[in-house]
């Protein structure tokens, strides 16, 4: 192996490294603008439209505009009404009768792209990333993948393995949240007692401890199980305990009855 070789594969590698680290950077610093953060702006830059959907049903559920049911899972009140796009959009998906978990109604809501206006705003303004700024970060790093095949072939396969971990590592997720976001997010002061919480930690740090285990699981109605009456010890079965039944013609009805005589 030539030292020429060698010296050119080096090269190649750092000047691939710096270019997707740079694009990764670039990602990650998009923004330095201030502006205040809204509680669901800070859901989705900690924890994407799903968290959004989470501090939304917090905040209906503490303000009494969605509730809890017997069974388990989350209903909406009658004439529920909500102060934000993200509070509507969880109404919208919310069912008047049938109970959802919260789980369920957040995939839901992410599900119908009601919530993309609002990560649309904080992408514009440089505070969270896109798919287009995590595209941008794999393919300014493929060429290492490039170099990797070249190094297998004409140099060694140890030196060949150095552009693969250097690519994995600028491909790594990149998270929500640019470095402005983030910041920004620390220092928004959230006032609300219960969408504040979740807007930062997830709904298991909603504050009525509950409310929330009611919310996140559905429990099966019970059925009271019949027993037959017991019949004395030594007494024969008579014609007066044999229940029958008969369906009429088509189905339309049914007819029960029993035997032997209806009293004395």
């Amino acid at each position: 192996m030539s030292t020429v070789l060698l010296v050119a594969y080096g090269s190649a590698l750092t000047a691939l490294t710096w270019l997707a680290v740079h694009a990764r950077c670039a990602a990650l610093q998009k923004s330095t603008m201030d502006t205040e953060l809204s509680c669901y702006d800070v859901a989705y830059l900690r924890g994407g439209a799903q968290r959004v959907a989470e501090a939304a049903i917090a905040r209906l559920l503490h303000d009494g505009q969605m509730r809890t049911t017997r069974l388990g899972g989350l209903v909406r009140t009658e004439n529920a009404t909500a102060e934000a796009p993200a509070e509507e959009a969880v109404l919208a998906s919310a069912p008047l009768s049938s109970p959802a978990t919260v789980a369920a109604l957040s995939a839901r809501v992410v599900k119908r792209g009601a919530l993309l206006p609002l990560a649309d705003g904080l992408i514009t303004n440089g505070l969270a990333t896109g798919a287009r700024d995590r595209t941008r970060t794999v393919l300014a790093a493929l060429p290492l993948l490039a170099l990797a095949v070249f190094g297998m072939i004409a140099v060694s396969i140890p030196l060949a393995l150095l552009p693969i971990a250097v690519f994995a590592l600028a491909c790594r997720p990149l998270g929500t949240a640019t470095r402005a976001g983030a910041r920004l997010v620390e220092q928004t002061r959230l006032d609300h007692p219960a969408a504040g919480p979740v807007a930062l930690h997830g709904f298991a740090h909603f504050p009525d401890e509950s409310l929330r285990l009611y919310a996140q699981e559905l429990r099966p109605a019970r059925v009271p199980q019949l027993r037959p009456t017991a019949r004395p010890k030594g007494k024969k079965r008579s014609s007066r305990d044999i229940h029958t039944c008969s369906t009429g013609g088509g189905g339309g009805y049914s007819v029960c009855s029993s035997g032997g005589g209806g009293g004395d």
